[in-house]
């Protein structure tokens, strides 16, 4: 009864709260054309809604980096500097790729030395400004970038880009000075390229190359601010528009303007930055395509240097010598650096790091080409280059050759924090190529595209902190691969090859390939193959064999002693051995040497000789004692290999020496074989007797048992002994005990 009731109630009350949507229902349903229009509109938004979900569902194309480069602009501009300007412009212009966005182009004003550009030539500037509003530069968005400040006619070439990029102390200004005497064309040319460009206001363009000229900074009632000489401002006071007036320059002084004003207060600097990677953040390009290569010219010469294997001293010191020689012939050259290592030093490469930093950027420009691996502490010679260049696939940084100390990681990150902030660049992602512990996180500032790479306490040394959002943290702990380095912004050139790289920078010349000598060269690249040292301790091992074998020091003795030197000179070489290796071999062979000659048997001398002499030669194959990375553990089996193929050399060596080197037409005097006949008869003397057919026989001694002597056996003689006792001839006697050749016997009871 109740739920009839309940079901009753619930009816009731749909009807009453709903009877105005169930009639409007009752009459779509009745009317065929409010069916029909129905219908129509369903079938509209399906199709809507399978349009939106096919368009949602297309890859979205990936946005195409921004084209980005930058050319130098030297001061002070006098000479041709106005046709090495244009010709470097001219030849990025060419390499662009073709499409509608416009590339950058920053023109970074070089100081030489602490000259700001005061002496510039005003032709020589004013070709470079004309050139720079030329239909030619339409392709590109031109941003003037003045690191330290801007003095002389080389403002011109600033007022005619499009932007202004300041250093955060740098000043810009004057353009002119007291003592120069003004016509009419300089003046002009300062207003008409003002105007056009309308980087800079033409009076306050003029202001900085006139001292004669006064300029003011009005705001008027309507909101909007001018900057006016003196006779507008006399024309806007008889207008009785001006709500505030400021003065900028007054007669008889030239202006000159602080970054900060010209950013902050005036607006004619649209960025203000500290170093040029955060100018690339601002402008959203990559940081690598603002690496400076447009100083480069064609006929630049080209110097490689080989860095392979293990980082030590002797490699460090040799490699800047040969730079350093270079360097002393005055001629400009690229400097390719051909890095594979898996590190091994870290002082030595800290050492080489700050030797290439502080190269003389304008005659030498230093690119490192890694072809394999920059591991460890090799991969922070990487980080003092002005370019990186890797193969597919080279890894950079991870575990290598050596694990440094928690004190040795604190005494590197200041030499890393310093080459760094010489080169503009994050230290926290290069640190973390010596520290698998080292967190690094992709960090963006808020409102720009500006990405940085910070640790934690790199981010919090920012002047805003709070602004860097930090993401996920990288995985470094097995270093980066090509494609990962190249994705983080750290590689110029991926996917390079050695010979390719010099195209890279428009020169076409041959290679000069510094080495110390043809010789030398050539040797030190032998003694880094792992097959030469596996073949110099074959031969070694296998020349002590046949000298074992011959009394007397010979040939293979000598060839033998020759092949360890030859062993450990080029270890020595690779930077694994030292005088650890060679005194543990020489105490081993000492130590085998008692044990033969002095102490016959196989005793603690032999036993420990052999482990010495083995693990000299397996340390002298690396650097490390004990594995503790990964690296070390795929190095530690191929040194193990190198001591197992010289102990297969060894049963090699006896095996032929034995058995094939006596037949041998031109060796067989090497080792002699001794004469057939000897050898069967001592082979016959020296086989075992079986008597055992004579245990329990009682016999009777032919000769006096003191305690051997001999017995006969029926018909047989035969050597005995007895436990000691003397029995006399003719004395029965039984066999006790037979080993091999050896008849125990004792006299009967009674006898």
């Amino acid at each position: 009864m109740r739920k009839r009731v309940g079901m009753s109630a619930g009816r009731s009350v749909n009807k009453t709260s709903g009877n105005r949507t169930e009639g409007r229902w009752r009459q779509v349903r009745c009317s065929p054309s409010a069916l029909l229009s129905l219908s129509r509109s369903w079938w509209i938004g399906l199709i809507a809604w399978l349009a939106a979900d096919y368009l949602v569902s297309q890859p979205v194309p990936d946005q195409q980096p921004v084209p980005a480069f930058v050319v130098r602009v030297p001061l002070p501009i006098v000479g041709d500097a106005d046709q090495q300007i244009r010709s470097r412009l001219e030849r990025e212009l060419g390499r662009l790729p073709a499409g509608p966005a416009r590339a950058v182009c920053v023109l970074e004003f070089a100081p030489g030395g602490e000259n700001l550009g005061e002496g510039s030539q005003f032709e020589r500037a004013l070709a470079v400004a004309r050139f720079l509003l030329s239909e030619r530069m339409s392709r590109v968005r031109t941003v003037a970038y003045v690191p330290r400040g801007l003095r002389g006619h080389a403002v011109l070439v600033a007022l005619a880009c499009e932007e202004l990029a300041m250093g955060q102390e740098a000043e810009f200004g004057p353009a002119g000075s007291d003592t120069e005497l003004l016509d009419a064309a300089v003046k002009e040319a300062y207003r008409s390229i003002a105007d056009r460009r309308r980087t800079v206001p033409a009076a306050v363009a003029l202001a900085l190359v006139d001292p004669a000229a006064e300029v003011y900074r009005v705001e008027l009632l309507d909101g909007s601010t001018r900057y006016v000489s003196a006779e507008e401002l006399a024309q806007l006071r008889r207008q009785a528009t001006i709500s505030k007036e400021e003065t900028l320059s007054a007669a008889g002084d030239l202006l000159r303007l602080p970054a900060r004003d010209m950013r902050l207060k005036y607006g004619f600097a649209a960025h203000l930055v500290n170093n040029r990677r955060e100018l690339a953040g601002q402008l959203g390009v990559s940081p690598e395509r603002l690496a400076d290569t447009a100083q480069v010219e064609a006929q630049w010469s080209v110097a490689r240097v080989e860095i392979r294997g293990r980082i030590h001293s002797e490699l460090v010191t040799r490699t800047i010598r040969l730079i350093q020689d270079r360097l002393q012939r005055g001629e400009n050259f690229l400097l390719l650096v051909h890095l594979d290592s898996p590190g091994g030093s870290p002082d030595d490469s800290i050492r080489l790091a700050d030797f290439l930093a502080k190269l003389d950027d304008r005659r030498i420009r230093s690119c490192i080409y890694i072809s394999g691996a920059a591991r460890a502490d090799a991969a922070l010679i990487a980080m003092a280059a002005d370019d990186l260049a890797m193969s597919a696939h080279a890894v950079l940084g991870g575990p290598g050759e050596r694990n440094l100390t928690d004190r040795e990681l604190v005494e590197v990150q200041g030499p890393i924090r310093a080459i760094c902030s010489a080169r503009e660049r994050d230290w926290s992602i290069w640190y973390a190529m010596v520290d698998p512990k080292a967190q690094v996180f992709r960090c963006r500032r808020e409102g720009t595209a500006e990405e940085r790479l910070f640790s934690k306490e790199e981010r919090q040394e920012q002047p805003d902190p709070d602004a860097w959002k930090m993401g996920d943290p990288l995985n470094t702990a097995d270093g980066l691969t090509a494609a990962e380095a190249t994705q983080l912004g750290l590689v110029r050139f991926p996917d390079a090859d050695l010979e390719q790289i010099p195209r890279l920078y428009g020169i076409e010349g041959q290679v000069e390939v510094l080495e110390p000598g043809w010789f030398i060269s050539r040797l030190e690249r032998l003694a880094a193959q792992a097959w030469f040292s596996r073949t110099l301790l074959f031969l070694a091992f296998f020349g002590l064999m046949i000298e074992a074998s011959t009394p007397g020091v010979g040939i293979p003795g000598f060839v033998s002693a020759l092949c360890f030197l030859l062993f450990f000179w080029a270890q020595f070489l690779n930077g694994t051995a030292g005088w650890l290796e060679v005194l543990l071999f020489l105490g081993g062979l000492m130590c085998l040497l008692i044990e033969l000659f002095v102490l016959p048997g196989f005793g603690i001398f032999g036993i420990g000789g052999a482990l010495m002499m083995i693990a000299s030669l397996v340390l002298a194959s690396q650097t490390f004692v004990i594995p503790q990375n990964s690296y070390q553990m795929r190095q530690f089996p191929q040194s193990i290999y190198g001591v197992v193929m010289a102990a297969l050399g060894t049963g090699i060596g006896l095996y032929v020496m034995r058995h094939y080197l006596p037949k041998a037409p031109w060796l067989r005097n090497l080792v002699l074989a001794p004469p057939q006949q000897i050898v069967e008869d001592l082979d016959r003397r020296e086989a075992l007797v079986d008597f055992s057919h004579l245990l329990n026989k009682v016999g009777v001694a032919t000769t006096l048992l003191a305690p051997s002597g001999k017995a006969a056996f029926g018909e047989e003689l035969v050597d005995v002994i007895t436990s000691g006792q003397m029995v006399r001839a003719g004395t029965p006697v039984r066999v006790v005990d037979v080993r091999g050749n050896r008849v125990e016997v004792e006299p009967l009871d009674g006898s």
